[in-house]
């Protein structure tokens, strides 16, 4: 038996490769032998594109043509090849590095493989995105790193890489900021950078691997720390709220303190843990016995100490859902408010306005690209440091949410960046 066993399974790998050799040896064979080299594709036009061009051609009366090849080669020593079937009259040609015309070489493919002569013919390109946004790139200074602007008017998808030169003179490749979702006028920090002038360099990459130039620049980043949650308490005022009555059945009652208890998840496909005692808890102030009532929702909390505040972020609890806030504005006072939350109170002062974006732009609990990442990284508020904003007391003011008709209120934990008054 044991030895049958052993036949068979020799049998059946001898088999299998056989098999697989001749499926391999057909795959790489023309669709037919023989035949004759195909005509040449007439009437060549051009519509020049962004770093390419869209060829229009009259097809041969052949029937032995199975495709047109295009083959360019650059003078920066890149090749590219592009095919359009028999049934197609035209060709897009993309990923070209500059806005230079260039020669590139047209054939006609029979089924069988064979080549026509080749067809020279010049095509001008017009000039890539990443060569225009370049152009508007700019590095300047921002609370714990570097702030990128830049305006990309086509919205073209583009790779942004931040280095810089250490001590040694050696130049370090730092970081990267990939944009899910491509908009005409964009701002990004780079994070975690010490307060040392460096010579900083950014260059972008699009994705057909060309690069801009590196723009340098000389830049100080500004001095930023997380401020301690240690000392904040609740500051309810009279107007606040008011608080959701009931806690989930999986986590504890609700409560404001939740907003700076340091625990929240930092994983979309996990976004709630909800065995106890490791729950992520969430705070929501909630209107459940008049739900039509569209006015604003408000909670207040003191830090313990004025500061100047630098950053805002804010970590969510449900996913762009429910009474997860959408649309909300954040508040400081660096003097104690009047218990009665008056909000022409000459004392408050407005520190930000935020809103939760979904990249992805669908609906519910639709998700796509960028979804995840956004809200794991969480909503931030930079605040300019030509701005001078200080403030003890914050308040939170809900205009809408994500899953209400009305301005309920959730999320998982504040943070705030700044430094001691």
């Amino acid at each position: 038996m044991k030895k049958f066993i052993i036949f068979m399974k020799l049998f059946t790998a001898v088999i299998t490769v056989l098999l697989f050799a001749q499926c391999k040896e057909e795959i790489n064979q023309p669709v037919t032998e023989g035949g004759n080299v195909p005509g040449l594709v007439t009437g060549i036009t051009e519509i020049p594109l962004p770093g390419g061009a869209e060829l229009h051609y009259k097809l041969p009366n052949d029937k032995n043509l199975m495709y047109v090849e295009v083959e360019v080669n650059t003078p920066e020593g890149r090749y590219w090849n592009f095919k359009a079937s028999s049934y197609a009259s035209s060709i897009i040609l993309m990923g070209l590095a500059t806005g230079n015309e260039q020669l590139v070489k047209i054939y006609s493919v029979s089924t069988s493989g064979l080549r026509s002569e080749a067809i020279d013919y010049t095509i001008h390109p017009l000039e890539p995105p990443f060569r225009q946004v370049f152009r508007t790139l700019k590095l300047s200074q921002m609370w714990g790193g570097v702030m990128l602007t830049y305006k990309n008017d086509s919205k073209t998808k583009l790779d942004f890489l931040l280095g810089y030169y250490d001590n040694d003179g050696e130049y370090v490749e730092w970081d990267g900021y990939y944009p899910t979702k491509t908009n005409t006028d964009t701002i990004h920090v780079f994070r975690g950078l010490q307060p040392v002038q460096r010579r900083f360099g950014i260059y972008i990459r699009d994705r057909y691997g060309n690069y801009s130039d590196t723009l340098f620049t000389n830049v100080t980043p500004l001095n930023e720390e997380e401020i301690s949650k240690k000392d904040w308490k609740r500051n309810l005022l009279d107007n606040d709220g008011p608080l959701y009555p009931l806690g989930h059945i999986y986590y504890e009652t609700n409560k404001i303190e939740n907003l700076w208890d340091g625990a929240w998840s930092k994983s979309f496909s996990d976004p709630y843990m909800l065995q106890l005692p490791s729950a992520y808890m969430t705070f929501t102030i909630y209107q459940d016995d008049n739900p039509t009532d569209a006015s604003p929702r408000s909670v207040t909390f003191d830090m313990g100490d004025v500061y100047r505040i630098s950053r805002i972020r804010i970590n969510h609890y449900w996913q762009y859902e429910f009474t997860a806030a959408r649309q909300w504005e954040i508040w400081g006072s660096s003097s104690t408010p009047p218990q009665n939350g008056d909000w022409n109170w000459e004392g408050w002062e407005k520190l930000a306005d935020m809103e939760q974006i979904k990249p992805s732009g669908l609906p519910g609990k639709s998700y796509g690209d960028g979804d995840a990442e956004a809200w794991e990284a969480g909503t931030s508020a930079d605040i300019p440091p030509e701005v001078y904003k200080k403030a003890r007391y914050i308040r939170i003011k809900c205009l809408k949410s994500w899953g209400t008709v009305f301005p309920a209120m959730s999320c998982a934990e504040i943070t705030m960046y700044g430094t001691k008054n």
